[in-house]
């Protein structure tokens, strides 16, 4: 895929119309095309920590972002998580509710704790899915929740992808 688009883009810069990717001259613009690529292929190295005491989650999630190009690294504890994202400093940070040492409410508020230099997107990816829980991540600073029997953890990816894209056309 990334060999197609790198193609299609260098072809469109030398002149192609596109018409041999089956492409319509008039959707191609220059400038567009070339922001939206750039675009593209900066998502690739984009870091997502994904915090989940179950190692099958983890794992299933961790391949998910994998193959859609993210970098990924794993905690099953509050404790590490709030260490690992200190360390490793994610783009996006997948965090459960129900956690050993410290809770997924705990490691929030220590993450988007204004003392911390850099503030990853939050996503709260829980079975918890009371009004309370959702309400009470929100107001920590929580970007998003997910509540994970609604969602395949392809739709969890596809989100993550769009609140990166806000949160570039935001800055």
């Amino acid at each position: 895929m990334r060999v197609a688009i790198r193609q299609l883009a260098e072809s469109f810069i030398r002149g192609c119309t596109g018409r041999q990717f089956g492409l319509a001259p008039r959707n191609l613009h220059c400038s567009n095309f070339i922001i939206r690529y750039n675009v593209h292929m900066s998502d690739e190295h984009k870091k997502v920590l994904i915090v989940d005491d179950d190692n099958f989650l983890l794992e299933m999630y961790a391949l998910k972002f994998k193959e859609a190009a993210f970098e990924v690294d794993v905690a099953q504890t509050g404790q590490l998580a709030i260490e690992k994202t200190r360390q490793m400093e994610p783009d996006v940070v997948l965090l459960d509710i129900v956690l050993p040492e410290k809770d997924g409410f705990e490691v929030l508020q220590e993450i988007k704790s204004p003392k911390n230099k850099t503030s990853p997107l939050v996503v709260m990816l829980t079975n918890l899915g009371q009004k309370d829980d959702t309400d009470r991540s929100i107001r920590l600073g929580a970007d998003d929740y997910v509540v994970k029997a609604h969602f395949t953890p392809s739709e969890v990816v596809e989100k993550v992808k769009k609140l990166l894209t806000k949160k570039t056309e935001v800055t």
